[in-house]
């Protein structure tokens, strides 16, 4: 499985990488409890696929197991965003533009994706359980950039 062990490696670079900015940029996101979960679902979009990665290169090949635990781990992850995301809605806080869509648009495809993995896991879908595992590093690091950005809306940069 050489696709798993590329992945691996360079999904673990990118991790590391990102964890590391999400310390340096502390600003763009401490005291913002919706934020603060954004950095949880960012790593967790970028860990996935590691995580699936390393199982699938176990002796055996047990990554169905992995793609299961993933899947799982993933979803209860979604859940935790719309619950602090209707935590904050509900406290009446200010949520920007960007924020709304990355939760609400970022959690419904997430699901999907998360869902889809295991859906792939019981047909022996390993393709598709690879080409998931390109989606989530591509997707962890558009929401890292959206999050460390810090892009906000003409409305939120004047009143700044």
């Amino acid at each position: 499985m050489p696709y798993f062990s590329a992945v691996a490696g360079i999904t673990g670079a990118i991790f590391a990488l990102v964890f590391v900015a999400m310390q340096v940029r502390l600003d763009a996101w401490i005291g913002d409890q919706l934020r603060s979960y954004a950095v949880v679902f960012t790593l967790n979009e970028l860990g996935a696929p590691l995580f699936l990665s390393l199982i699938s290169l176990m002796p055996h090949h047990p990554w169905q197991a992995g793609a299961r635990i993933v899947a799982v781990v993933g979803l209860l992850v979604v859940a935790g965003q719309l619950m602090t995301y209707m935590v904050v809605l509900r406290r009446n806080e200010p949520v920007s533009r960007i924020d709304h869509f990355r939760v609400v648009v970022g959690s419904a495809v997430s699901a999907a994706v998360f869902g889809s993995l295991i859906f792939a896991s019981f047909f022996y879908a390993v393709t598709w359980i690879a080409a998931i595992c390109l989606w989530q590093v591509m997707s962890g690091i558009t929401q890292a950039l959206i999050l460390l950005a810090g892009w906000r809306s003409p409305a939120e940069a004047v009143e700044d």
